[in-house]
Parts: C-alpha cells; structure tokens; sequence
C-alpha cells in the first residue's frame, strides 16, 4: 500500500476516512467483533467478484464467511450497507493515492512513478468490485455515488496536474487525465479477473512505460525502467 504522508486530506476525504473507521455498531467495539467484521466484508468482495453485485446474496455472503445469517444481520442490515462499508474502504485508500500524487507532480522520478501505479494497481486487486460497482453505477444511493464521482474526479485532477506541463504542445491536459484513469482501471481489471493470465509486474512494466510517454518527453523519446540500470524503454 501507499505509505501515509503527513498529509492528511482535509474535507470530503477526511470525513470519508473518519466514517470509514468508526465501528458501524458497539459490538465491533470488541476485538471478536472487529473480526467477523472483517470476516464479512472480505467475504462480500469475493462474492461480488464473482457473481457481481446484483446477482449476489446475502446467503452467498454467509456462505463464504462461513456464518449464519443471524451473524450477518448482527452486523449489517443488508447486503447494501456491507457495499457501503467496503466503499468508504475503497474511498480511504484512493484518497491515500490521490495525496501521493499530488506530491509526485512537484517531486516526480521514475521510481515513485512506479510505485505509484504498483500501488494502485494492488488497491484494485483488492477493491476491484467497488470500484466497477461505482464504474456501473449499480449502487442507486446519492452519497455513494457522490462519494464515488469526488474519488474519480481526485484522481483526474492529481494526474491532470502531473501531466499538464509535460505533455507536448497542442495536447489536452484534461484528455490525457481521463485516458490515464481508463487506462489504469481496465488493465488492473484484466489483472484482477485473470491473475492466472497476467503477472503483476508485467503489467506495472507496461503501466510504467506508457505513463512514462506522459510525464517525461524531455528524455527525448525514451525513458529507463526502474531497476533495469538505466537502461533505455522504447515509447
């Protein structure tokens, strides 16, 4: 994950993050709790990876954690409100991202630049069926999606900022941003529903080479992958 700076987004961010830590109820107080807590939401991003949000249960849920329904509904009124929690998760660590890009656009090289695409990259493995959730639009609630449009609309304008003076002359800054998102949630999509086909390096490799093509023109052409001894890459 991406390391926390100091930092701390303020507004929206920060009151997604609070909620997003604060025990929906007192039985998560307890340390049992906290567990079957995670216990549930884990399960409820395998079964939304497989069988997707709208065709899933809360009896594939239980199923996957291993509980009975009584546990469940202990701790979450609905499969919905389990979809509300993981977003607020899902909402924390982008907005972790979010700040970490922002500080590459004034202190940009080619290892954080690989780290930062490694790192969202594994967000998404983990997150991956909140985020296509939100892409769907399949969760009708107003504030989820909100919170979903002001996560999206972060990370454009993080990479709109950190492309805007080193795109070439005549390119749209803002087009760039809004490839750079589609391009980043489709490969880590492919790399989340196909990992027996796609290797996580390989895919941060050729992440890293055609964000490269973005943030460093002025290396005429050609940019060195990290770790390969400064050896030229292709664009």
């Amino acid at each position: 994950m991406t390391e926390r700076t100091n930092e701390e987004p303020t507004g929206p961010a920060a009151g997604r993050r609070a909620l997003a830590r604060r025990p929906s109820n007192s039985r998560e107080e307890t340390p049992g709790g906290a567990r079957m807590v995670r216990r549930l939401l884990d399960a409820g991003l395998l079964v939304f990876a497989r069988r997707g949000y709208l065709a899933a249960r809360v009896d594939d849920i239980t199923a996957a954690a291993e509980v009975s329904h009584g546990t469940f509904y202990l701790y979450f009124k609905n499969k919905e409100a389990l979809l509300h929690r993981l977003a607020r998760e899902c909402a924390e660590e982008l907005d972790t991202l979010i700040v970490a890009l922002s500080l590459l656009s004034t202190s940009l090289d080619e290892e954080s630049l690989s780290r930062w695409l490694r790192d969202f990259v594994r967000v998404y493995q983990r997150y991956g069926p909140v985020v296509r959730i939100w892409f769907e639009a399949h969760d009708p609630d107003a504030l989820m999606q909100s919170m979903a449009d002001n996560v999206f609309e972060g990370l454009m304008a993080g990479l709109e900022q950190l492309v805007r003076h080193r795109l070439p002359a005549g390119a749209d800054p803002a087009v760039a941003s809004l490839a750079a998102v589609g391009m980043l949630e489709r490969v880590s999509y492919y790399l989340t529903s196909h990992p027996e086909v796609f290797d996580e390096e390989a895919i941060v490799a050729v992440l890293y080479r055609m964000f490269a093509g973005l943030t460093f023109p002025a290396a005429g052409g050609a940019a060195s992958t990290p770790g390969s001894g400064g050896r030229p890459v292709s664009r």
